[in-house]
């Protein structure tokens, strides 16, 4: 008897760990569209979107160190052709109140100087209002502490 309970009390608890970190199914269909957005944004190295779909905090640091980092953060690799970002794979879901932060792992497919290259990139699809808006930003931003120190993270 002593184990049936234990077995349901593991089973009911994983259940709400489980619960916990996923989204409802309006945040999830919100975030794949604007997911599919940012990705092909990233894509066609449309840079407008993706500054539109950055971070605003981010966004503002951004700007403030000036044009020459502006460009280096939003400015796509003239050598780098036929970009394709694929393979979406949600690593961390991390909430708080109404905040939500994902990390991401996307595949990355180009052409440099004519050769064949696969990477992969990592972000972090932020909302501040349960779902109903997300913006995006580097994960390599994100987890530098020093900068948008307002932002709280969730992801560590």
């Amino acid at each position: 008897m002593k184990k049936k309970q234990s077995f349901f009390i593991c089973f009911f608890l994983s259940l709400f760990i489980f619960t916990a970190c996923t989204l409802s199914a309006k945040q999830e269909q919100k975030l794949n569209k604007s997911l599919g957005l940012y990705l092909q944004s990233l894509s066609n190295k449309t840079i407008l979107v993706q500054v539109s779909m950055c971070h605003p905090a981010f966004l503002k640091y951004i700007k403030n160190k000036g044009n020459d980092y502006f460009k280096y953060v939003f400015n796509p690799n003239e050598k780098e052709e036929e970009l394709i970002f694929s393979d979406p794979k949600i690593l961390q879901i991390e909430t708080k109140d109404n905040e939500i932060h994902t990390l991401y792992s996307v595949k990355k497919e180009f052409l440099y100087e004519g050769e064949n290259k696969i990477d992969s990139i990592k972000f972090v699809a932020i909302s501040e209002n349960d779902g109903e808006n997300w913006f995006f930003v580097n994960y390599k931003m994100y987890s530098n502490k020093n900068i948008c120190q307002e932002v709280i993270r969730l992801i560590k």
